[in-house]
This record gives structure tokens, C-alpha cells and sequence, in this order.
């Protein structure tokens, strides 16, 4: 997978349907499957929104999410991973304010984003925002 492909949105896979109860003991299960099935599509939802958000998202290198790590974290490159990312309009939810922000994503074994860690940047400052009381949010399941 290149890195590219990394960063694509993709649709995460459909959670399995339950079969069909025999016997009292599945009939009683039955509506945990279906709060588990809904549990899994929010789940899904979630991913899915999380990948397009990082698809519109740039390397971190020259942003202000570099001056964060550098000036603030003490961090240095000279090569920063892949799954660090600056987005300047990151939303964390679909009715969310846009913000600046350092992305990190998290990953599946298959190299699939999951989820993904923000934190908001001054962009005036490099530092963590104190626009609002959250400036860090991680989003996924």
C-alpha cells in the first residue's frame, strides 16, 4: 500500500448480519444484535468521516503542526512519519467549527486508518490553542 493509498477514504467493511434465532436462548439475544449492529454502523461512520478527513490532510513538514513538535514538544525530524499530518480545516464531526490541526493517525494491522488523534494549534503561537477547553480530541472506535 503507498502512501497515497494510505490516506484514501475508504468504507469500512459492513458488520455481519445475525442469523436468524432457533431457539428461546437467541430469541432473547436478539436485541443485543441489533444494538450491536447499530454500535458497529456508528463505528463504521465514524471511521469512514475520519478518513476523509485525513484524505484532506497534508504532511506535516513546514506546517504549524512541525512548529508545534519542534518548538514546544522538543521533538525533531529530520523525517517525520507518515501518520503525522497538519490539516487546516480539521473537523472532528460534521457540525464541528473547522480548526487547525496536528493530526496523528491510528492504524489497523493493514495499514487501514481507524482513528485518528487532533490537537488544535495557535496559529499564531505554534502552541496548543486555548480557543476552547478541548484542543485535544481523538476520534474513532
Amino acid at each position: 500500500m503507498g502512501d497515497n493509498d494510505m490516506f484514501a477514504p475508504r468504507r469500512p467493511p459492513r458488520p455481519k448480519k445475525a442469523s436468524r434465532p432457533d431457539d428461546e436462548t437467541n430469541r432473547e439475544a436478539e436485541p443485543n444484535s441489533e444494538q450491536e449492529s447499530a454500535v458497529a454502523a456508528e463505528r463504521a461512520e465514524a471511521v469512514l468521516w475520519v478518513r476523509g478527513q485525513v484524505a484532506e490532510s497534508i504532511p506535516i513538514a513546514g506546517t504549524q503542526g512541525e512548529r508545534y513538535l519542534v518548538e514546544h514538544r522538543g521533538l525533531r525530524g529530520p523525517v517525520w512519519p507518515a501518520s503525522l499530518r497538519w490539516a487546516e480545516c480539521y473537523r472532528p464531526w460534521p457540525d464541528a467549527q473547522p480548526r487547525e490541526c496536528l493530526l496523528a493517525t491510528v492504524t489497523n494491522p493493514s495499514g487501514e486508518i481507524v482513528a485518528v488523534h487532533s490537537i488544535e494549534i495557535d496559529p499564531t503561537t505554534g502552541q496548543k490553542s486555548r480557543r476552547n477547553d478541548r484542543p485535544k480530541i481523538s476520534r474513532g472506535p
